[in-house]
């Protein structure tokens, strides 16, 4: 995680998921989590949670992040029908536009793209296999 490695929250932090308005948008969980550990944030899926430690990041960090696990960009496997997802390219990321990112809405990115990228557990002991295409069948 991003923040835990920007020393924005320490392995032990705890994190307020009470809902809250931004913008005039209510960001809430499915479930009542009036805080969770980061293994919680994970283990529940918490869209409260993510979008408090993605507003505590600065912007280009942010930027940064998404970039550097492709999203936005094709995967050069020469696919059909291949897309490159969805990455809006702005000058000005307001504070709703990084809490909602935070957990998916307003990002696009298929699963080939995602799948090489796609982060280890907070641990980092997660195992990650490069994506492996066996046959191509052109007609």
């Amino acid at each position: 995680m991003t923040a835990l490695q920007q020393g924005i929250v320490q392995p032990d932090s705890v994190v307020d998921t009470h809902p809250f308005v931004l913008d005039g948008h209510r960001i809430r969980d499915v479930g009542y989590y009036p805080e969770l550990s980061l293994t919680g944030i994970l283990q529940k899926s918490s869209d409260t949670g993510v979008s408090h430690l993605s507003l505590a990041m600065p912007v280009q960090h942010l930027i940064d992040t998404y970039k550097a696990f492709g999203f936005g960009e094709p995967t050069g496997l020469g696919l059909t029908g291949e897309s490159a997802g969805l990455m809006p390219h702005r000058r000005y990321w307001g504070q709703l536009d990084r809490a909602t990112f935070a957990f998916g809405y307003g990002l696009m990115v298929t699963p080939a793209p995602a799948r090489p990228r796609l982060p280890p557990p907070i641990g980092g002991f997660g195992i990650a296999r490069p994506l492996s295409i066996t046959a191509s069948i052109r007609r």
